[in-house]
């Protein structure tokens, strides 16, 4: 069922985290920073971490490769310092179909700043997502995904054109495959930000993965890496968006909902609280979706609650 509302102040839909990112087919990695350990028992301050517990149900684990080389907990950030040559890896689950990575650069990166990169093929050391300049082949790049397939070194980026510079500050990079060979690339909830293109970037799928480096001894993200999700499939847009903003609600705080912005909510659920909660002062429309899974309701067991009144 597809339900319109349009209303100025505050409008509170209910979606819950889990429900939204597992039933989205396609989960094939989830590593979060809020529940390092997949069973809700929060790591020590400071601790070393030798596993991040994949919450896809497929096993990915990020795992240590040395016992000096594990990232530590932050717990105040909730997620994972890298550092110095800091890395986890795991065995299957790094797709560009679509991509999210939630992290925080320790400090200012730029066209001009040396790469570091996030997340990569822990066998190649082209397969990656990496942040900075890499080579000549691009000009100005700020964010790339490498694909080198075929030994040509195929990649799409942000250039500073689109973006000038990504603080030391938390933010949520998004990739959706485009249908073309292409990448659409989206940084902090900006649309399509991708401007550089060379060779068609085909599709990286279900590849081993490295966290904090391009695996070539080298190119070690300095920061904290705080959510990583992983589909084998493209999303539709609006399970994209749907994604990307509770990701801003969660890692940002957001309270301003987008116009037009969609929401997709998945009955029955076991939480209620409102994870979405819009405090525009203008008149703003969503689409709210509801999946119905396995209940028996009528449509009129909806309920949409704006400023209290149903």
């Amino acid at each position: 069922d597809m339900v319109m509302v349009t209303q100025a102040d505050t409008f509170y839909a209910y979606a819950a985290e889990d429900t939204l990112i597992r039933n989205t087919a396609g989960l094939a990695l989830w590593l979060d920073g809020t529940d390092i350990n997949a069973d809700g028992t929060i790591p020590t301050d400071g601790a070393d971490i030798a596993t991040w517990a994949d919450k896809s149900g497929n096993g990915n684990n990020a795992t240590s490769v040395a016992a000096n080389r594990n990232p530590a907990y932050d717990a105040t950030a909730q997620g994972l310092q890298f550092a110095g040559t800091d890395i986890l890896t795991g065995t299957a689950g790094f797709n560009s179909n679509t991509l999210f990575i939630v992290f925080e650069p320790d400090n200012e990166i730029t066209s001009a700043s040396s790469a570091i990169s996030l997340i990569s093929n822990s066998s190649s050391v082209q397969n990656s997502v990496t942040l900075g300049t890499i080579t000549s082949t691009l000009a100005g790049e700020v964010v790339t995904l490498l694909n080198n397939s075929n030994n040509v070194n195929n990649r799409d980026a942000i250039s500073s054109s689109n973006l000038a510079s990504i603080t030391p500050s938390s933010h949520i990079l998004g990739i959706r495959a485009d249908g073309t060979n292409d990448a659409e690339m989206y940084f902090d909830g900006t649309m399509n930000l991708q401007d550089l293109t060379v060779g068609d970037n085909d599709l990286l799928t279900n590849l081993a993965y490295a966290l904090g480096t391009d695996n070539s001894g080298g190119r070690f993200f300095p920061g904290i890496i705080k959510e990583v999700i992983s589909y084998d499939n493209t999303l539709s847009t609006t399970d994209f968006f749907a994604i990307q903003n509770l990701l801003d609600r969660k890692w940002n705080g957001s309270t301003i909902c987008k116009d037009e912005e969609s929401f997709r909510i998945i009955l029955p659920q076991l939480d209620l609280s409102p994870m979405v909660v819009c405090a525009n002062e203008t008149d703003f429309t969503v689409t709210v979706t509801v999946d119905w899974e396995d209940v028996d309701f009528a449509n009129d067991d909806i309920e949409v609650t704006l400023l209290g009144e149903t």
